[in-house]
């Protein structure tokens, strides 16, 4: 019987949906650019820059908001 892989659970923390939220008003396709970041934490990828000196295992990510065509209009 082959072993599975253990299963990711990401948890967004309340401070994070606030702060989602705030950010909300000026990238209004936040959720569509955070997504793929859930996504890859799901399947158990540790994506971004580790941060040393830290008493726990701590990475850095950065997402690049996506543009939008009414920006302008």
């Amino acid at each position: 019987m082959p072993m599975n892989d253990p299963v990711v659970q990401v948890i967004q923390t309340i401070r994070f949906e606030k702060d989602i939220e705030r950010l909300r008003k000026k990238y209004r396709r936040i959720d569509k650019d955070v997504l793929p970041l859930i996504n890859k934490l799901e399947e158990g990828a540790t994506p971004g820059t580790r941060i040393p000196g830290v008493s726990q295992v701590v990475y850095k990510e950065r997402i690049p908001n996506s543009p939008y065509a009414d920006r302008y209009f």
